[in-house]
């Protein structure tokens, strides 16, 4: 779900070729498979890589690559350490959008498309909640046709209801999420493992 999120993001850098890997190996893999790519954006944990060894990795086989390292708890420590191993920048995965946006496109000397001139909306009480919020399990079904990309009025007759209750659904997943965005409840979401309770 992150990278769902991720890919949402990315697209106010306008026309980019976005490559995705879910392994460490599989990152390595495709930065040695195309010489020319700009930029890695990497979660600090990754399945075969659980305490960053991806970022030692990619600094041995592309040391001049920019690597934005993103990571769901940040300290000094993790900072200090990620720099040191290579990353050019290090961002929480709470990071507003336009943030995100404006780190990548001064790595890469890109001109990001922000959808807005005015400033990301100030972070709410709940955005850096320490305890996981509560959605129903309507709202996480609908948290999930979200990430996917489905508008208000495609995920309504997919589920049988009016433009304005899922309308009403995505207010309250917004503020039990603590975001102001698609693009944000996508990335928390991811943060927290939201997914809908199996049958």
């Amino acid at each position: 779900m992150l990278r769902q999120g991720l890919r949402q993001v990315l697209k106010g850098l306008g026309d980019v070729t976005l490559l995705e890997a879910a392994t460490c190996t599989r990152c390595l893999e495709v930065a040695q498979q195309h010489d020319d790519v700009d930029l890695v954006i990497l979660d600090y944990v990754l399945p075969d890589a659980p305490n960053g060894e991806a970022l030692d990795q990619l600094a041995m086989q592309r040391p001049q690559l920019p690597v934005v390292v993103l990571s769901g708890y940040l300290n000094e420590p993790l900072l200090t350490t990620a720099k040191v191993r290579g990353a050019a920048a290090v961002l929480s995965k709470n990071t507003f959008s336009n943030e995100l946006l404006t780190t990548i496109a001064q790595l890469v000397g890109a001109q990001p498309s922000l959808t807005s001139s005015k400033p990301p909306k100030p972070t709410t009480p709940n955005y850096h909640r320490k305890t996981m919020p509560h959605l129903t399990r309507r709202q996480l079904e609908v948290l999930d046709w979200v990430i996917q990309g489905k508008t208000n009025k495609e995920i309504a007759k997919l589920i049988g209801v009016s433009d304005e209750t899922i309308k009403n659904h995505i207010s309250a997943i917004f503020k039990s999420l603590g975001v102001s965005s698609r693009t944000e409840a996508a990335i928390q979401a991811s943060y927290w493992g939201l997914v809908l309770p199996k049958t």
